[in-house]
């Protein structure tokens, strides 16, 4: 995936929105997003301009990953055999070990 750590859902982008210390750490690494994530932020109700400028700044920082049925495919496998409790705001350490990278390139 061209140097990419790892697939950030949308839970984790809402965490450096609310610039939590738990995820400070996440800005060493390059992840990816899905145009899923983007829909699911930006197409809130009521959302006000200030909002979308700052979710956008953040996602203007993201690799965009296209929705592929391929990305598709890999994608419910991943969420079938990782399947994660967000108990909190850990979830991303365990999401950053899963080996996203090998996966995709099959």
């Amino acid at each position: 995936m061209n140097g990419i750590d790892f697939l950030a859902d949308t839970n984790i982008l809402l965490y450096i929105l609310e610039d939590l210390p738990q995820v400070e750490e996440i800005s060493k690494y390059v992840f990816a997003i899905s145009v899923i994530s983007e829909i699911e932020l930006l197409g809130r109700k009521d959302i006000t301009k200030q909002e979308i400028r700052i979710i956008k700044n953040l996602l203007h920082d993201c690799m965009p990953l296209v929705l592929t049925d391929q990305v598709k495919v890999k994608t419910i496998e991943l969420k079938q055999k990782y399947a994660f409790y967000c108990n909190g705001r850990d979830t991303w350490k365990q999401l950053i070990s899963l080996p996203i990278q090998k996966t995709l390139r099959r």
